[in-house]
């Protein structure tokens, strides 16, 4: 019968051999400065484009009912004594509302994706829906203050905690 034949052992590192005063070693060494692939703000990205959608929805839906049925947005306002700003069509509000939607719902898609793009759009977009419900304040003031408080949720996500990196010493 063979004999197998073994590698020779070589000792193994344990925890007892290190003291306090030094360190376990380092598999591999990064410079500070370049950023791991570990993403800490991804929850906040994810967290900011649901609100997006959201709110997205939530603009094409108001968008689509102004754009068919004009008349429960004039029934409304007739009833609050309010006129929209720049202009009172309601219409044209409508096809604004559906426009910013989509706007807001590929700005989205793009941060659940992880496009830094995508995020810097969102930014934008979420800002411009914001100043987009001021305008519907004096009309709908509890939906309009619910938008406009989720859109700044979304952007507190986004700008400052949507593109933070852990950094490996």
């Amino acid at each position: 019968m063979a004999e197998v034949q073994r590698p020779p052992e070589t000792p193994q590192a344990t925890t007892a051999q290190y003291t306090t005063t030094d360190s376990f070693p380092q598999a591999a060494t990064r410079p500070v400065d370049m950023p791991s692939t570990d993403d800490t703000g991804a929850g906040w990205k994810l967290y900011a484009s649901v609100l997006i959608v959201i709110a997205a929805v939530w603009n094409i839906a108001n968008g689509l009912i102004a754009v068919f049925d004009d008349n429960f947005f004039e029934q409304i306002e007739d009833r609050a004594n309010v006129e929209l700003p720049i202009t009172n069509t309601i219409e044209a509000w409508g096809w604004v509302a559906i426009g910013l939607g989509v706007l807001l719902l590929f700005a989205a898609a793009g941060i659940m994706k992880g496009a830094t793009w995508a995020r810097l759009v969102g930014v934008f977009v979420v800002a411009a829906n914001m100043i987009f419900h001021m305008g519907y304040l004096s009309a709908f003031p509890f939906w309009s203050a619910l938008t406009i408080g989720l859109c700044a949720l979304a952007l507190y996500g986004l700008v400052v905690h949507g593109g933070r990196h852990r950094t490996v010493i």
